[in-house]
């Protein structure tokens, strides 16, 4: 008897075994393979075989695909890896995007893991109006963070916390200044939060160049945007963890910027970068198309001089 419990014992080991090393050898492209066919809506097939030829970017190590096609469109997907072996997978395309759990080696569409609570911030968002509505979904190559562009009006940053997204929202507020602005890029900096330096970027110029020309290096794009120069010439970080700490200051007296932030860098080399700002409004539309009242003014940093 108590051989045959032994086996049964080593049976039941042996198959939890291979379901794990199962979920562990799936990557982006066997993710690719299993999607169900409205996954790829408004594509030229809708069946992965047919769709390969159009793979630009297959990155198995950051669990990331992309399908380019000859208008220049884009289709994107990745994965999150989740404790009990499963993985949450997102896909976008221009205007839309959708989640997906693979599990046991099936997908299927799921609004779990803070997927709901974004909906729901969606459609509370200053920027929805009564009429025509847009949000492009940067997925991420780098980084494990969701950025949602509302309209071109409104950026919602989703962090991966705990498996689950979780908002950013610590700007902008509803009267914010441009010393609020300031004051909080310069603490955000100083945390090395990449995250949480975007929130105070102007939404468009995050989605151009940040997840655009950068290609969704966010370290890479902060780095380039606070470049500027010293006595020794032209001076900029790495990455954000070079920077030892950022400091705010008011210099009405310059005659070029009065919101300014002091880089001080772990290397012992510092300068002062000069913001470029611009005011992003949000007016009420109407039915027909209208403008009605202004909801919200909000500053935004589009630049960097050093």
């Amino acid at each position: 008897m108590k051989t045959i419990n032994k086996i049964v014992i080593m049976l039941a080991l042996f198959v939890t075994t291979s379901n794990a090393i199962a979920q562990q050898q799936v990557n982006v492209k066997t993710l690719f393979a299993l999607l169900p066919s409205d996954a790829f809506r408004f594509l030229p097939s809708d069946k992965p075989a047919d769709l390969e030829k159009y793979i630009k970017v297959c990155d198995l190590k950051n669990g990331y695909l992309q399908l380019e096609f000859e208008d220049e469109s884009s289709w994107e997907m990745c994965y999150w890896n989740l404790k009990d072996g499963n993985k949450l997978i997102a896909i976008t395309r221009v205007g839309a995007y959708s989640f997906y759990l693979y599990s046991n080696g099936k997908i299927a569409p799921t609004t779990k893991h803070g997927i709901e609570e974004m909906q729901k911030f969606i459609e509370e968002s200053i920027a929805i109006n009564c009429c025509d509505n847009w949000i492009n979904c940067h997925i991420p190559r780098h980084g494990t963070s969701v950025f949602l562009n509302i309209n071109g009006l409104e950026m919602q940053i989703y962090q991966w916390q705990n498996e689950r997204f979780v908002r950013l929202n610590e700007y902008p507020t509803a009267n914010t200044t441009h010393r609020q602005l300031a004051e909080g890029f310069a603490a955000a900096l100083s945390t090395a939060d990449v995250d949480r330096c975007l929130q105070y970027i102007l939404p468009s110029y995050v989605s151009e160049q940040c997840m655009g020309v950068f290609e969704g290096n966010k370290e890479l794009f902060i780095c380039d945007l606070i470049a500027g120069e010293d006595e020794k010439g032209y001076i900029k970080p790495t990455k954000p963890t070079d920077i030892k700490k950022a400091t705010y200051r008011y210099t009405p007296d310059d005659g070029f910027a009065n919101h300014t932030i002091f880089i001080e860098l772990k290397n012992g080399r510092s300068y002062t970068v000069y913001l470029s700002l611009e005011t992003l409004e949000i007016f009420e539309i109407l039915p027909g198309g209208e403008t009605g009242k202004l909801l919200r003014t909000t500053p935004y940093i589009i630049g960097g001089v050093g």
